[in-house]
């Protein structure tokens, strides 16, 4: 399916060039995320540009609705929900500080459908404005979660400030569903360039004191959600010689069941991830039926 891809520029003419180059990057990776990871993208999305301001305030006006949904629907105690509104002020300022160490971004509209944002100031800060393998690499990332969440409505309250009231607590949610998306934007992003992206071993580092400074600080945190995973999907996907992966097809019926997403401990260990939820993909799995053991 094609998937009609628009970029709304509303972070001035100075971006102009940036967002045709941006619409040939993001039509070439569109194309490849069906094979890489076995999903579809919405017949359209909306990529919009935005000033980091307006960035902002759109992203911290989508987190307190959707906060304010989940206290609707689950109406926790009042002490909860006093507390679950201290941390959005907290978010606010924290993406006051570390904005500019943010790329794209994914979010879930009321209406259910997605939009990605994204402040090109962000790719100054870190140096990446003008990096064509950089940029591939970092939409090709993004362009899966719209796939993720059109495939999955399990991920409409993933982001949930209530885990255990919607099931998601113990679960190493953020690593699994970014894991993911990295380890299928790599394959995107290779595929489009023709080199691995980072093939010196070597991130490009920006220019900005704020960005190295905020980069350092919590470079740990996003090594451990974005990168460590790859190892996990390496193997319980495309398998080993001792343990054969599921496979695409078969791993993306995990998107459907709470009950098949990770534990913390499970993403460091893939094989015991793999022994337990082999037996609940069985039922729908067609190869289980014919005999597969695996």
């Amino acid at each position: 399916m094609t998937t009609h891809i628009h970029i709304d520029n509303q972070a001035g003419r100075r971006h102009a060039e940036l967002t045709g180059r941006l619409q040939t990057i993001v039509d070439r990776c569109a194309s490849e995320v069906a094979g890489a990871v076995g999903m579809e993208l919405p017949s359209a999305l909306t990529i919009r540009l935005l000033t980091p301001r307006t960035w902002r305030k759109r992203v911290m006006g989508n987190m307190r609705e959707r906060v304010a949904a989940e206290v609707r629907d689950l109406a926790p105690d009042p002490s909860a929900a006093k507390k679950v509104n201290r941390q959005v002020g907290l978010q606010r300022l924290s993406l006051r500080l570390v904005w500019m160490l943010l790329g794209p971004r994914t979010v879930r509209l009321p209406d259910g459908t997605s939009e990605i944002w994204f402040a090109p100031d962000s790719a100054r800060h870190a140096g990446l404005y003008d990096n064509e393998d950089e940029l591939t690499l970092g939409f090709a990332h993004e362009l899966i979660h719209p796939a993720q969440q059109l495939r999955s409505p399990l991920l409409a309250t993933v982001d949930t400030p209530f885990p255990h009231e919607r099931g998601w607590a113990g679960r190493a949610a953020a690593p699994f569903i970014e894991g993911h998306a990295t380890w299928g934007g790599m394959q995107i992003a290779t595929k489009i360039l023709g080199h691995t992206p980072h093939e010196n071993g070597k991130a490009v580092q920006g220019p900005s004191l704020q960005s190295r400074f905020w980069g350092k600080l919590f470079s740990q945190t996003r090594k451990a959600r974005y990168e460590d995973p790859l190892t996990f999907f390496d193997q319980v996907i495309e398998g080993t010689e001792a343990d054969p992966g599921l496979g695409i097809e078969r791993f993306n019926q995990v998107w459907s069941d709470i009950e098949c997403f990770p534990t913390i401990e499970e993403m460091s260990n893939p094989h015991t991830w793999l022994k337990r939820v082999r037996p609940l993909l069985a039922e729908t799995d067609p190869a289980a039926r014919l005999g597969d053991e695996r």
